[in-house]
């Protein structure tokens, strides 16, 4: 493992959450113990002894016949209201030929603005990915990433590039030979891309 391993955390937005609906689900939940049956009427010192009974045998942690009924009371669809519809795309990540666009947008073109690469991955699935079909629905969020997705992905395409320069330079300057007037110019050189890269 690595010093500072870490799993990366995304916020995602359940489909099945809803926001103010007035519905609600009812579960009732039932314990039956047949071994203890009332016969005929009984009266309510009879329920009660059983009752005192059972809670003694529970307490006491031994064996009990016991049955489990759940009954559950489905509200009519047309009370639903405001739910999040058809979102069950929101757990995707974004597509990898998306990922692949803006990382080549980002080392190609220099495009690191998001409203700009929106714009940009929108053209690219009309004329490439979808060419002659339809494209995704705008809530497919593999297809239409947030603000953020695509920010994060313009940054991850953006450190890739000053890591892949940076090692460009270590294999230039691993081939010169040695010399105690390199190591000064290694660390000029290293700040210079740093410079051009802010």
């Amino acid at each position: 493992m690595e010093d500072h391993d870490f799993s990366r955390q995304r916020r995602q937005i359940q489909p099945t959450k809803k926001k103010n609906s007035g519905v609600k689900l009812k579960i009732g939940h039932v314990v039956r113990f047949p071994d203890y049956k009332t016969t005929g009427i009984s009266t309510t010192y009879e329920k009660d002894l059983i009752l005192v009974e059972i809670k003694k045998l529970v307490l006491d942690k031994k064996q009990i016949n016991m049955q489990h009924q759940f009954y559950i009371a489905f509200p009519d669809p047309t009370e639903h209201q405001n739910h999040l519809k058809r979102r069950a795309s929101l757990l995707l990540g974004i597509d990898d030929r998306l990922k692949e666009y803006i990382r080549k947008m980002v080392w190609e073109e220099n495009i690191t603005r998001v409203q700009q690469m929106r714009v940009l991955l929108e053209v690219y699935m009309k004329t490439t990915l979808f060419q002659g079909q339809d494209i995704p629905a705008i809530i497919n969020k593999r297809f239409w990433p947030s603000n953020v997705d695509i920010q994060n992905h313009i940054a991850l395409a953006v450190k890739k590039q000053r890591n892949k320069e940076i090692d460009q330079i270590d294999i230039k300057l691993s081939c010169l030979p040695t010399t105690t007037i390199i190591q000064p110019l290694r660390l000029t050189l290293y700040l210079v891309v740093y410079q051009q890269l802010s």
